[in-house]
């Protein structure tokens, strides 16, 4: 697949600090559905879209763990998701040309997103409901913008 032949890298990496709070994360949205864990894949889409969603800005670096997602694992879908999280951080649509740069924002913004899903976990109270309802509610406010 061509995502693999435009970079050196074979691997999205989960931060060396933040390594249980993946796991911890994992555990607990897996509950919702049934299953013992989520991928690593899945675990690392979701701290991506949080830390872009919610977040202030992509983490400045961090220390690389040797565990994350292997890109062999990655969807086209996915690599569409980290483009368009790419051009919305560059607003360049030249930079897509670069798939290293795209690679290392989404590394960035995973870890904002999961030390601010990290957070969330230590709050008191369910936090795979607390997390459904925020999900549901920035859905309904882009169902609501979709309609205006």
């Amino acid at each position: 697949m061509e995502k693999t032949k435009v970079t050196k890298r074979s691997m999205l990496s989960f931060g060396l600090k933040t390594l249980e709070t993946y796991k911890q994360l994992s555990r607990q949205l897996a509950a919702l559905s049934g299953a013992k864990e989520l991928t690593n894949r899945d675990a690392f889409l979701i701290a991506l879209m949080w830390g872009f969603k919610n977040g202030s800005g992509p983490v400045d670096s961090f220390v690389k763990s040797p565990t994350g997602v292997r890109l062999e694992f990655l969807k086209d879908e996915d690599i569409a998701l980290m483009a368009a999280v790419q051009l919305a951080v560059t607003k360049d649509p030249e930079s897509l040309l670069d798939f290293d740069q795209r690679l290392d924002l989404a590394e960035r913004y995973a870890e904002t997103g999961i030390l601010l899903l990290g957070k969330m976990l230590d709050e008191p109270g369910d936090f795979a409901r607390a997390f459904a309802a925020e999900i549901m509610s920035m859905a309904g406010e882009q169902a609501a913008l979709a309609q205006e």
